[in-house]
């Protein structure tokens, strides 16, 4: 009894004269309290504050391209996989199809105002999953600002991604999993799983997290029970995403769907995946050091907490563990491939921050150093695109309708939209206006143009290809040039926009079959910088021979 006494008396009294810790101490526990809360909700509001506004008039990607004009092709009655050439889950056609309907085809603010619910969407399941989970809303808040560092700094051609919608639709999966552990929370689980997947196949490496997590609701079963849980709510996992492939189903179109995807599969005409590339790519991420100074400790912490709380922090683990092949395992190692990664890696820093703040015992100090050398990490007070000028901007800019005279910041700092050829803000600006006010609706166009911007997504126009531009016969099918040049003929109310210029001069760009097309159907008509707008010739003047 006196040894256990004595004991205890021991460490209490080791701390109260250790001057000058104490006062410090005090301070700093009150710091990690609710300070630390306000701070970080204030920094989020007001990073979100300076972006979204002017984040709402930039322009669409070539990515974004193909998947609203393909669901722009689908309502006009021209089938994805059979009429209209794509390669890619059909999840991000519905998404655009959709937004096409409500709000109208062109409309790229709708776009990235749908991203933008997005992104404060994953922020309020974020904040509510460690509030739920944990009992803390600090970690869903750290974690949350991580990403938001992350994903402020992006330009265009790296927003509003699928695989960032495909990989938060995931996260949230999980964490719905974890929250709720109930019959329709792990219904609404196994529908946002089922949602991702139709984005993106992918998705599937974060399948053994959600597995696990699914445990948490199978503690008080015995082991069999608790397996046939988990299979019973994989095959509803399975039935909502055949559900969801539904209007491929009625419309016969499975079968051509599975013929495109031989495209980007393993040894397809479109992937650039081998076992040397994802080696590359392994040791890439290897080298982030980053990812290990929040992975490693926080799996070695693991062995302090409770059998629920482990549970929780190695669903994690095991998330971060299969993404980790995400970007290794795509087609094509595209840079926004590392956001599912990173994604996971801000949640795990925001369970290392809980796992801190709840040392034991607690020496609020060195809690309080740890912390904001974890926020410091990866946390900025102002990403690249958060910028109180151009946010002034953005309403003017939105009540007219139309891009801006100034070059929108997404595509000022985006090596992307020069990297195809020399092309400029006011040009595109200049052509997409031209294009809107000299075609109707029923004009269709034909982007021929080496850097594929968007063309067709951007002014509402169907193309006259059966894809939304050349991108196509450049980045996947070359064979498929012949088909799309033929394709020009059926199309008498029809232009081309183009660069005759930029013909020959790279690699893959002869267009041996288009251009002559091009030359015998159409003519010149106007021209912004290297764009050129050729319309239809009239029908006798464009016969002769093919």
């Amino acid at each position: 009894m006196m040894t256990g006494t004595s004991t205890r008396h021991v460490r209490p009294t080791s701390l109260q004269t250790a001057p000058p810790s104490a006062p410090y101490d005090d301070w700093a526990r009150r710091l990690l309290g609710r300070p630390l809360v306000i701070t970080l909700a204030v920094l989020a509001l007001v990073q979100l504050t300076q972006w979204v506004p002017h984040y709402l008039t930039w322009p669409l990607f070539p990515d974004h391209d193909v998947f609203a004009t393909a669901a722009q092709a689908w309502d006009a009655g021209e089938r994805p996989y059979r009429d209209f050439h794509t390669n890619n889950f059909p999840g991000a056609i519905y998404v655009f199809w959709g937004v096409g309907k409500v709000f109208g085809w062109g409309q790229s603010t709708a776009v990235y105002a749908l991203d933008a619910l997005f992104l404060l969407a994953f922020g309020g399941a974020t904040i509510a999953w460690s509030r739920k989970c944990v009992s803390d809303w600090r970690p869903g808040l750290i974690a949350y600002l991580a990403w938001l560092s992350f994903y402020l700094d992006l330009d265009y051609s790296l927003t509003a991604q699928r695989d960032w919608h495909a990989a938060g639709l995931a996260v949230m999966a999980i964490m719905l999993a974890q929250s709720v552990p109930q019959r329709w929370g792990r219904l609404g689980s196994a529908l946002l799983l089922a949602m991702a997947a139709t984005v993106r196949p992918q998705v599937g490496l974060f399948l053994p997290a959600w597995w696990l997590a699914l445990g948490d609701a199978t503690e008080k079963l015995s082991e069999r029970k608790a397996l046939f849980h988990r299979l019973a709510w994989t095959l509803v996992l399975a039935g909502l995403f055949i559900l969801l492939l539904a209007p491929l189903l009625l419309q016969g179109l499975v079968g051509d769907f599975l013929e495109r995807l031989r495209l980007v599969a393993l040894g397809g005409e479109y992937s650039k995946t081998s076992l040397k590339s994802i080696r590359d790519e392994l040791l890439r991420e290897a080298l982030k050091f980053e990812y290990w100074l929040v992975a490693l400790p926080l799996a070695l912490q693991t062995t302090r907490l409770e059998p629920a709380r482990r549970h929780l922090v190695w669903v994690w683990l095991l998330a971060f563990a299969g993404v980790v092949l995400y970007k290794p395992v795509s087609p094509v190692p595209h840079a926004y491939l590392i956001q599912p990664l990173t994604i996971v890696w801000a949640l795990l820093m925001g369970l290392l921050a809980w796992v801190v703040l709840h040392w034991r015992p607690a020496v609020p100090t060195l809690q309080l150093t740890a912390v904001a050398l974890l926020i410091a990490l990866q946390i900025t007070g102002r990403p690249r695109f958060c910028n109180w000028e151009r946010t002034w901007e953005a309403p003017g800019v939105l009540a007219s309708g139309t891009e801006g005279e100034r070059e929108p910041m997404g595509v000022e700092f985006s090596p992307w939209f020069k990297q195809g050829a020399t092309y400029k803000w006011r040009d595109y600006r200049d052509l997409l206006a031209y294009l809107r006010e000299h075609t109707s609706e029923t004009t269709r166009v034909a982007n021929v143009l080496r850097g594929y911007p968007a063309i067709n997504s951007a002014t509402g126009r169907l193309p006259a290809f059966p894809a939304e531009s050349i991108a196509w016969c450049l980045l996947i099918r070359p064979e498929d040039e012949g088909p799309f040049a033929q394709a020009l003929e059926a199309h008498e109310d029809s232009v081309v926009v183009w660069a005759p210029s930029e013909v020959g001069v790279r690699s893959r760009f002869d267009l041996l079959e288009m251009a002559p097309a091009i030359e015998r159907l159409y003519q010149p008509e106007t021209k912004f910088g290297p764009f050129e707008v050729w319309r239809r010739k009239p029908k006798d003047a464009s016969a002769g021979p093919g």
